[in-house]
């Protein structure tokens, strides 16, 4: 017998988010990131911002969460910046978000 390995496909909670706002059109991300960045620094780290998108009431676990913010921060630092997201559409934020996280794993 030969065996295949099948391949698993990592989870893309940035997939998931853009299909939730799709359907929660009155859902302000930047909104979210304002309210808990209190220093207004632009930049909101991702111990807050689990707890903001918990608050937030997010469709998702802890796991999918951790992962979101990871792709959310794109670069590791565990820090989100959001300067890019108050003058964009927030779905196309999202996908550069998906962009720079994708580009720094291949690195």
């Amino acid at each position: 017998k030969q065996w295949y390995q099948r391949r698993v496909r990592e989870p893309n909670p940035i997939a998931s988010l853009k299909d939730w706002l799709s359907h929660n059109k009155h859902f302000e991300l930047v909104e979210v990131f304002k309210r808990f960045d209190e220093e207004e620094t632009m930049e909101v780290s991702k111990e807050i911002l689990m707890e903001a998108f918990q608050q937030a009431h997010l469709p998702f676990d802890k796991n999918n969460m951790e992962l979101l913010i990871d792709q959310l921060d794109g670069e590791g630092k565990e820090i989100v910046d959001y300067t890019t997201l108050i003058d964009n559409d927030q779905l196309k934020w999202l996908d550069e978000c998906l962009l720079r996280y994708n580009a720094s794993k291949k690195e």
